[in-house]
């Protein structure tokens, strides 16, 4: 399978990653890092089945892919982070679902 993740750096994120990568599938990862750490992901950059985009999912976003699934996790998380930028983790969670809404739909993804 072709997965794109966004927020594949997150905690949830990076371990699912790791898993999808361990059963053989091919993982796009699109994280800004605004609230995860690079390091979640660190031990996996070297897999070739791995492309990281360092890009908010509110970004104009192309892919030379098309999908199989796409799963929305991009949000912060912790009460700290989405005090500190309520507007843009609003945004991230409505016009970001849209976005990966549209994706899914035109690559015939199903998306999670």
């Amino acid at each position: 399978m072709k997965v794109l993740l966004t927020g594949g750096a997150g905690f949830i994120g990076s371990h699912l990653t790791e898993s999808l990568l361990e059963d053989d599938h091919k993982v796009t990862i699109v994280d800004n890092y605004c609230s995860s750490q690079e390091s979640n992901i660190e031990h996996l950059r070297e897999k070739e089945d791995l492309d990281i985009k360092e890009k908010d999912v509110l970004d104009k976003l192309e892919f030379e892919r098309n999908f199989d699934y796409i799963l929305h996790f991009a949000s912060i998380a912790s009460t700290e982070n989405y005090q500190n930028h309520p507007i843009h983790t609003l945004r991230t969670n409505s016009e970001g679902t849209l976005k990966m809404l549209k994706l899914a739909d035109k690559h015939n993804s199903k998306c999670m």
